[in-house]
């Protein structure tokens, strides 16, 4: 019976989305050849050299398995120096076999019998930026470009400041933002977004996303997300992601002492009902009719269960439904108090200063 060929794919981190998406066209093209696919990849990426994680790295040593009859590297995964000097190394000594390199020209690999595919983050990024511009009449546009170090991310600079040229629109340094901006599942890290009194605005907007986002009541309905943060001089994303995932952690420990609590199973439909709700939540005397009991003995369980009152949780929902409106749509502000339940538009405009500490105008243009 003769053997499946066999492709290597190197890569890190392939939880990451954009490895995901690579794979999820790699795979079915490779089987469709009759040939398997091994991804060879390690679990965390951080940007400096890390004693902790060195072994993890010794996985790469698969390149030199003589059962793989082709690699494809995914350059732009490696942040790390060392990874790319390592990889380098292992791929130049594979003369036996066809290599491609999927991604940009990164600096670290030198690879010498390696065929490069790759579009143009220049014309990739004039055309997003032009797209914003022509189709959604955006003026102006803050770019998250990566690490400064990385040509990249300069390159990526370049196609924005093409289309702005080209529409008349005055480059303006301080919207280009380098840093780290590496997306982990469940949880959204961004450094150096600025001062620290930016960090609840920033909270109640992705908050907000989440809300409205099916993948944010996939599992226990509303609360299948949590979401924490940390303010800390950034010294490289192994630290901060540390720090991230400890203030993190206390969160999803708090959610499982919920989910342990008497009442959890059978109230959290009720609060992820009123979390996607068009038409507004079922009122008190709805639910108790619903499961039988006294209005009274609702609210007591349902402020054990989840730390909040009923009433107070609906209007944290309408406000954070109010903040999602402000950041993403051109509403004008009555159209808005409308569409978060209100008929009273000062009623409305008092609670959002109350659950803001700024009124709707000034919210919006913070935004």
């Amino acid at each position: 019976m003769a053997h499946r060929r066999i492709i290597g794919v190197i890569s890190t981190r392939t939880a990451d989305t954009e490895q995901r998406e690579l794979l999820q066209g790699i795979i079915p093209a490779a089987w469709a050849q009759n040939t398997d696919v091994v991804v060879i990849s390690n679990i965390y990426n951080p940007e400096y050299d890390d004693e902790k994680l060195a072994t993890e790295n010794d996985i790469y040593n698969l390149i030199a398995s003589p059962d793989l009859c082709g690699l494809i590297l995914i350059t732009e995964s490696f942040i790390n120096p060392t990874n790319r000097a390592q990889i380098t190394a292992l791929m130049n000594a594979r003369v036996d076999i066809p290599q491609v390199a999927v991604g940009s020209d990164v600096a670290g690999f030198h690879l010498d019998h390696c065929l490069m595919l790759n579009t143009s983050d220049a014309d990739d990024l004039e055309d997003m930026t032009t797209h914003l511009i022509e189709v959604h009449g955006f003026t102006e546009i803050d770019l998250l470009t990566g690490f400064d170090n990385s040509g990249v991310s300069h390159r990526r600079v370049e196609g924005y400041r093409r289309a702005l040229a080209q529409h008349g629109i005055a480059f303006d340094e301080s919207h280009v933002i380098f840093g780290d901006f590496w997306m982990e599942q469940n949880l959204y890290a961004v450094a150096g977004i600025g001062e620290s009194t930016e960090m609840p605005l920033l909270k109640e907007r992705i908050t907000a996303m989440l809300l409205h986002s099916p993948n944010c009541f996939a599992l226990y309905g509303v609360d299948s997300c949590v979401l924490s943060d940390v303010q800390t001089e950034y010294e490289s994303s192994t630290a901060l992601l540390h720090l991230a995932e400890q203030a993190l952690s206390k969160q999803v420990q708090r959610a499982q002492e919920i989910r342990q609590k008497e009442h959890y199973e059978k109230l959290i439909p009720v609060r992820t009902q009123l979390y996607q709700s068009e038409d507004g939540a079922p009122t008190v005397e709805q639910l108790c009719r619903h499961y039988l009991i006294s209005a009274g003995h609702f609210r007591k369980i349902y402020k054990e269960t989840f730390g909040i009152a009923y009433h107070q949780d609906e209007i944290r929902k309408r406000m954070l439904h109010m903040v999602y409106l402000l950041t993403t749509t051109t509403l004008d502000l009555s159209a808005i108090v409308s569409r978060c339940g209100y008929d009273d538009y000062g009623y409305c405009l008092r609670l959002f200063r109350q659950f803001t500490g700024y009124t709707p105008n000034q919210y919006r243009k913070m935004n």
